[in-house]
């Protein structure tokens, strides 16, 4: 590029995304690694059956639930 600032610009965006990808497939490393402990294994499986749902899909989706469950449980 011509212009040094739209330069450093880009090359800083590049570096993020590139960082932010890095960071994403490490994260699901270590969900796919939870999610064969004997606690999660039955129902990550369950919902990984479901089309479209991932293992980072369905670590979130038994998150909310447990904690919608928690939440509901000690406002009473």
């Amino acid at each position: 590029m011509a212009d040094p600032t739209a330069q450093q610009t880009l090359d800083c965006y590049k570096e993020r995304v590139k960082r932010a990808v890095d960071e994403k497939k490490d994260l699901e490393s270590k969900v796919e690694s939870q999610s064969e402990q004997p606690r999660w294994k039955p129902t990550m499986d369950v919902l990984s059956c479901m089309k479209g749902i991932d293992v980072v899909i369905s670590a979130v989706s038994v998150s909310v639930f447990f904690t919608v469950q928690f939440n509901a449980t000690t406002d009473s």
